[in-house]
């Protein structure tokens, strides 16, 4: 059964947004060249543009359908105050808290690259404002996974996959994608979109040391050019892979995507997403989606390596250490909270103790009377 979207929670697609509108974007993300100016959007990374014209289709919609859109007003009139607290208001019934502020603050990013030269000082108050009013529904905590422990599960799959050579050939193929996807995903944690179209020989290099994962600086978040080295213990097993499994999966198909369904197609975003999710609540018995992997590779340093701490941030690809430091935070709370279960554990047992002590000393005076 399909699930249809609730059409308040829609995004206007780009060809339904008014003339108007479309204009103004376009003009917003456009490169630019020797005569023409570059717009202000115009450095954003694909997925950054995808976001933004998400954030501002969803604000259309909500206007449209609440009788609030005039197609011929300019964008820097549409997006005001009086509007903008309805539609906020809107969103908190809908989206959780967290949802609400990202969702807010890509559209005040959108409608600032397509009026730069409008104040939207008032906009930005009010993003900070949600901010401060989010709350995570789950903790972080409960759904991390020492890297260690996620990249010994991947090659246990991977060799359960080889032992196995009575299991059909297709099962054995996407168990050991499954554990070799999870093992690189937890020595070298990617972003989902990254993780998910890897392809042989562009992102995944050969070289006579092993292998490395490169991304250009328009494939990343950050605009930076990735390059990471992949662990030895992975190079044989990504030979076998490819060698071996990935062509039973592509059955005489071709292409260069390095995760292959069962069916023989590359993998989206969302598969790896729900393959993910599967794969650890059958290991671990929690759903732990692939970016939850780059919050336990940084918490996991802070705890075990605190003195090379900063080398996650190199590992992540953030531009700076300052979003990196708040995992560094989240394992100094992790750690505080180990040890005072440790404290309070250890007071149980002496008060247990303690207890025994005096039953064994009441029964010995009964005994002497």
């Amino acid at each position: 059964m399909t699930r249809r979207l609730d059409p308040e929670r829609r995004c206007l697609r780009l060809e339904d947004w008014p003339e108007k509108d479309r204009t103004t974007w376009a003009f917003a993300i456009r490169s630019g060249g020797i005569l023409d100016e570059a717009g202000a959007g115009a450095e954003w990374a694909p997925a950054t543009v995808i976001t933004r014209e998400k954030a501002y289709g969803r604000y259309v919609n909500f206007l449209e359908r609440t009788g609030r859109l005039d197609p011929e007003e300019p964008v820097a009139d549409r997006v005001s105050p009086e509007r903008i607290q309805p539609y906020v208001e809107t969103l908190k019934r809908q989206v959780s808290s967290y949802t609400v502020w990202t969702t807010t603050c890509s559209l005040h990013a959108a409608v600032a690259a397509m009026a730069p030269d409008q104040d939207w000082a008032w906009l930005r108050v009010l993003v900070n404002r949600l901010h401060g009013q989010t709350r995570r529904s789950r903790p972080l905590t409960g759904r991390l996974v020492a890297p260690r422990v996620a990249f010994r599960a991947g090659l246990k799959l991977m060799d359960e996959a080889e032992k196995s050579p009575s299991l059909p050939s297709i099962l054995r193929a996407t168990r050991f994608r499954d554990g070799l996807m999870l093992a690189l995903q937890a020595a070298r944690p990617l972003r989902s979109k990254n993780l998910s179209t890897i392809e042989i020989g562009r992102h995944l290099v050969r070289h006579s040391g092993g292998y490395a994962l490169r991304f250009e600086r328009f494939e990343t978040k950050n605009r930076k050019v990735l390059e990471l080295s992949v662990p030895d213990a992975l190079t044989v097993r990504i030979d076998r892979f490819i060698e071996n499994y990935r062509p039973l999966l592509l059955r005489d198909r071709n292409c260069k995507a390095l995760w292959i369904t069962k069916e023989g197609d590359p993998m989206r975003s969302f598969s790896v997403y729900h393959r993910f999710e599967d794969l650890t609540l059958r290991l671990f018995g929690k759903r732990i989606c692939p970016h939850m992997f780059r919050h336990g590779l940084a918490t996991g340093i802070a705890i075990d390596d605190p003195e090379h701490v900063r080398m996650a941030a190199d590992l992540l690809g953030h531009t700076t250490f300052a979003t990196t430091d708040a995992h560094y935070v989240m394992a100094r709370q992790l750690e505080a909270s180990r040890r005072y279960r440790k404290l309070v554990d250890e007071k149980v047992g002496d008060s247990n103790d303690e207890r025994k002590r005096q039953r064994r000393h009441r029964v010995a005076s009964k005994r002497g009377g």
